[in-house]
């Protein structure tokens, strides 16, 4: 569990500490809001994409990159077949 938080104040202490503390070391109420308001709109914005890139098959903001474009890929790689199976039934119904 130790490591766990030393990561996790690792990674406040990297990126978040400047963006949210004031020079006193104080919490900035309002500058939390604004980043807690755009992380809302990010993780909103990602399910929608996620959703469409993969087909409806993934929305969770949480599922990795990688994941989510081996969806995608698998899609494409399914339409593909399908419109070359029907292309191929067209040119030899014309027969």
């Amino acid at each position: 569990m130790k490591n766990v938080v030393s990561e996790l104040e690792n990674k406040y202490n990297e990126f978040w500490k400047d963006i949210v503390e004031n020079s006193d070391g104080t919490l900035n109420k309002d500058q939390i809001m604004k980043e807690l308001s755009d992380y809302s709109m990010m993780i909103g914005s990602l399910s929608e994409l996620y959703c469409y890139i993969s087909g409806n098959r993934c929305s969770k903001p949480d599922v990795t990159a990688k994941a989510v474009l081996r969806l995608f890929e698998e899609q494409l790689e399914t339409r593909y077949n399908d419109g070359y199976s029907d292309a191929k039934e067209d040119f030899q119904g014309g027969e």
